[in-house]
């Protein structure tokens, strides 16, 4: 999946494998730097499996070096 924006990001996104660790609710994440931060991007529509390892490249705003990350489902 590739998102719109000036930056390419490489985000992984493991998930342990333990009952109830995955989710089937979208995920959204929004990248901290020290140029600000990036619009919500959404990571996933259908969630992520229990006990796997997803690679997802999305396009942003430059936002500089990454200082947090806040992912959502809402």
């Amino acid at each position: 999946m590739t998102l719109t924006g000036s930056q390419k990001y490489e985000i992984s996104v493991q998930t342990l494998s333990k009952e109830n660790a995955g989710t089937d609710s979208p995920i959204y994440i929004t990248l901290i730097g020290e140029e600000g931060k990036t619009a919500r991007k959404i990571l996933t529509e259908d969630g992520f499996v229990e006990g796997t390892t997803e690679d997802i490249e999305i396009n942003a705003k430059d936002v500089g070096s990454i200082h947090g990350i806040i992912l959502s489902q809402t």
